[in-house]
């Protein structure tokens, strides 16, 4: 397939690069420089000229929304920018499928989160469930919500396919959560956040990108794709760290209370944080996607062992 990653020189971006070229694909990056690969567009160019060709467009782009205050204030210019980021590369990609003559992509894949579930209850949801509105309220959640409702635009207005991909945390060694905790737990540092408790809906790196090509391939599947392990609906913040400190052979009798975290990050961000949601990836399994790493202990082990 001829595909377009907008986002493609990420964390998850550039994994989804390697994994989609390996397959055969024949992967563009949309960026805002110039050459960052050999076949690398613009988005200054589409926006003049239109997009190519292509089968699949994938948008993962997105400023990191949790800066912590000291990098980064979380007032309106960098909420601006977390939407900017999301729903207006979304937008912008709508744009350039209008002006474009050539471009008919069969399916829009969007990036969106979890986060759209964030709930202050205890609860297990799939795709198909009704949204929780305990906090719906909170900036990040309507954020996501305004994420996918720019994506489905697209659909709309072209004819296309559209899935979102509510995506969960990360694993990998070179990017995301771990890429930062691992040196904690490395100089005996590591630690609980606050009890435990919370839900830690996680995903190797690996099985992230390959699931975004099981959708590409799938015409069945559209709309919401809930991207996490399915053992993920046992874990917590406990068995991570746990877990995390079993394999690199470390203490980790550290523990961080929320309201550092209040501090660090503001309420909102925080809250988010530590929802109750329990996510499950019902499209994923239901549609026959072969899982690597449903373990936290295999995933770890991979990564770190």
């Amino acid at each position: 397939m001829n595909v377009i990653i907008a986002g493609g020189t990420g964390f998850l971006g550039t994994h989804l690069y390697n994994h989609l070229s390996k397959q055969g694909h024949r992967v563009k990056l949309l960026s805002r420089h110039a050459k960052i690969y050999p076949q690398t567009i613009t988005w200054s160019e589409i926006k003049a000229s239109g997009l190519p060709p292509c089968d699949v467009i994938v948008n993962v782009s997105g400023e990191n929304a949790f800066k912590p205050f000291f990098v980064k204030p979380f007032n309106d210019k960098y909420k601006s920018d977390i939407i900017s980021s999301r729903t207006g590369c979304n937008n912008a990609i709508n744009e350039a499928l209008s002006v474009s003559k050539e471009c008919k992509p069969k399916v829009f894949i969007s990036a969106s989160a979890i986060g759209i579930y964030a709930s202050k209850l205890k609860e297990t949801l799939d795709e198909s469930s009704q949204l929780p509105q305990s906090m719906a309220d909170n900036f990040m959640v309507k954020m996501v919500g305004d994420w996918e409702s720019s994506a489905y635009e697209v659909g709309e207005r072209h004819g296309c396919r559209v899935a979102c991909m509510r995506i969960g945390l990360v694993l990998g060694v070179d990017g995301g959560m771990l890429q930062q905790v691992k040196w904690q737990y490395f100089f005996g540092a590591g630690g609980q956040l606050s009890d435990g408790t919370q839900p830690f809906p996680w995903i190797h790196v690996d099985d992230a990108v390959a699931s975004f090509e099981h959708v590409m391939k799938n015409e069945s599947i559209e709309g919401p794709v809930n991207v996490v392990a399915p053992g993920s609906v046992k874990d917590t913040g406990a068995t991570f760290n746990s877990t995390i400190a079993n394999v690199m052979n470390r203490w980790s009798f550290m523990r961080t209370p929320k309201m550092t975290f209040d501090l660090m990050f503001g309420k909102e961000r925080s809250d988010l944080m530590f929802s109750k949601s329990v996510v499950e990836p019902k499209i994923l399994t239901e549609s026959g996607f072969e899982f690597k790493f449903s373990k936290l202990d295999d995933c770890l082990q991979n990564l770190l062992g």
